[in-house]
């Protein structure tokens, strides 16, 4: 199984951040913390139904790390619905706006450092915003984490946000997994329930499927993804590293690895650097030789497997 989902995901699991924390910190702040196996926990969907859980879990270990979080001195003047002790602050650094909602009912809300919360926004926790992330005009239903440097705005549920990703105008994202780098057009929609109610199978490269098991799956979205507005993606959607999709009303299936879906073609690699290139200046930050190694060697072993 290893080798058919080498091509989606590419990453160690144990670093991606499946709540306030990544498997490893959880292990590091706190002993007694089970440890994974991560044979079994391959599937990028599985990262999806703990989120909430996880969310919640990590939370307690923020008593055991109190040296690296305090509440802030602004909460007395939050409309907070819920526990107030619930919501936990990094420092003062955030600036939450008049017209903002906070719930705590179903679970803790966890905001880093330098957060911007912006008016007419509701968030439902549990919930966890990465530092220097901006919302705007949001709904955010609960097990959703968000990663830093994010701008966000629109509907969110049971969601899992990498770093440096755009979501900045009105759409809306369930049950979904959102890679680092990634840029989604206004009016971007998922499906997350097939209309009979079966389970959700996932497409793959060369027209391999496997079913999730889950009733409720909208989108994978691999890292340096970038989605054209307006669409609107089937549950079980799979969209791999580097794909742009331009002027496609709907989105169903597997996109394939450095693909443009608008002129139909492969996107060559030095094509492809220079336009992530573009979008990391835009937050004053640098291709490294590191991410271009990575993505070479990605780029041609994907040529490879799209030729099997």
């Amino acid at each position: 199984m290893k080798k058919q989902l080498d091509n989606i995901y590419r990453k160690d699991f144990r670093t991606i951040r499946t709540g306030i924390f990544s498997q490893s910190q959880r292990e590091l702040f706190n002993t007694s913390t089970k440890k994974e196996n991560t044979d079994e926990l391959i599937m990028p969907w599985h990262l999806i139904s703990k989120i909430k859980n996880n969310i919640i879990d990590d939370y307690k270990l923020l008593h055991i790390s109190k040296k690296y979080f305090k509440n802030s001195k602004i909460l007395n003047k939050l409309e907070i619905v819920g526990n107030k002790d619930l919501l936990y602050l990094m420092d003062n650094s955030s600036k939450i706006l008049p017209g903002v909602i906070l719930d705590t009912t179903d679970g803790p809300i966890v905001i880093n450092k330098n957060v911007t919360i912006m008016p007419f926004s509701y968030l439902k926790g549990p919930i966890y915003i990465g530092e220097n992330t901006t919302i705007k005009d949001a709904r955010i239903y609960g097990g959703v984490s968000i990663g830093n440097s994010c701008r966000i705005a629109g509907e969110l549920e049971n969601c899992l946000i990498g770093n440096f990703t755009n979501k900045n105008h009105e759409s809306a994202i369930v049950h979904s997994y959102v890679g680092d780098w990634c840029n989604i057009g206004g009016y971007f929609k998922t499906a997350d329930l097939n209309l009979d109610y079966s389970t959700i199978k996932i497409h793959l490269m060369n027209n391999k499927k496997i079913d999730t098991k889950m009733q409720k799956l909208g989108v994978i979205i691999s890292d340096y993804v970038r989605i054209g507005a307006g669409m609107l993606t089937n549950p079980g959607t799979f969209i791999d590293f580097g794909c742009s999709l331009i002027q496609l009303p709907k989105i169903s299936g597997y996109f394939d690895p450095f693909t443009l879906y608008h002129k139909d073609n492969f996107c060559e690699i030095n094509s492809f650097l220079s336009q992530i290139s573009v979008f990391m200046q835009r937050r004053d930050m640098n291709v490294t030789d590191e991410l271009v190694d990575k993505c070479i060697q990605m780029y041609n072993k994907t040529n490879i497997l799209l030729q099997c």
